[in-house]
Parts: C-alpha cells; structure tokens; sequence
C-alpha cells in the first residue's frame, strides 16, 4: 500500500500527491494553500481561505452578539438619560395666563355671589376681575420672556442630541441583528 494519496489541486488542476501525516500543504504549482479534510475514509482538499472565511463567520456573528447586548445597554442608558432630564427641566409653558384668568374667575364669582350690590356694579366688577388677572398672568408668563429660548439652546438642544444618539444605536443594532439572523 502506497504511502502517497493523489489528489488534484482544486485552484489550477495539477496532480499532487500527499502523505497521510499532512494537514495543511501549498499547491507546488500554482502556490495556493489547501486544507486536507479526511472523512469517511474520503480525503479531499479546501482552500486556506474557506477555513479562514468560516472562522471569520464565526468571529463575526460573536462580535455582533456582543455588539447587540452593547447596544441595547447604552440605549437603555440614553433613554434614562433624557427621561432624568425632561422631569428635572421640563420645557416652559404659557399656563400662568390660563392659572392667572381662572384665579380671577374664581375670585369674581365669589364676590358676585356674595356682594350685595346691583347687577350693573357686578358686571364692571366681574370685567375688571377678569382683566387684572388677566394682566397679571401675562406679566407672570413674561417674567422671563427669553425663558423658553434658553431651554431650547440648552435642555432642548441636550434632549435633541441624545433623540439623535438613541436613533443611531438603533439602526446600528438593527443592522446587527439583521447579521445574526442571517447567518
């Protein structure tokens, strides 16, 4: 019984013999690195760069596994993030108008159901209520009339950018999830 198998080299076709104690050799001919599988009694050849793209595969879809636990850490962490910082800064209203004009309702009609006066008086009454309260929420919703554009360059633009932060982690994990699937 011969020592030597014959094989050709699945690259460029040349006649190569090969011992039974070889794994891994390089075609004389054409320089191309082959793999020898023995199975069944079968021996057959694979080029180095199947095994490599298969261990690679494999490398690749850990990597993305990983990458995915990664992801959906830091999103759930950038989502708190901007949670935190919408309860403790929430973005400014124009509610001391309506506050103000319900105080001033409130007000009038408990001094309407308990004034003793004409209804002539209780109107000019109930009108100047209204309209100093009036008054007085937008003075209160003016205080700072610059109070809603300095939430916007500050608190806005930080929730703005961490909405952008949080929709690239997402695509970047669905693109990882995709990879898993598809192996």
């Amino acid at each position: 019984m011969s020592d030597f198998i014959t094989l050709s080299c699945p690259s460029c076709g040349a006649k190569l013999e090969i011992t039974q104690d070889v794994n891994r050799f390089a075609c004389y001919h054409c320089g191309r690195e082959h793999i020898v599988r023995r199975s069944g009694g079968i021996v057959s050849l694979a080029p180095v760069v199947d095994a490599i793209n298969q261990v690679k595969s494999g490398v690749d879809r850990t990597a993305a596994e990983l990458a995915i636990i990664r992801l959906q850490k830091e999103i759930k962490g950038l989502e708190n993030q901007k949670v935190n910082l919408s309860n403790s800064s929430p973005a400014p209203s124009n509610g001391g108008i309506l506050v103000a004009c319900f105080l001033g309702l409130v007000v009038v009609s408990c001094g309407l159901i308990f004034s003793s006066t004409d209804s002539t008086a209780r109107g000019v009454f109930l009108v100047i209520a209204v309209i100093g309260f009036t008054i007085i929420g937008i003075i209160f919703t003016q205080k700072n009339p610059k109070r809603k554009e300095i939430w916007q360059r500050t608190t806005g633009k930080t929730l703005t950018s961490l909405t952008y932060q949080i929709n690239q982690k997402k695509l970047e994990l669905r693109h990882f999830r995709d990879m898993v699937s598809s192996n």
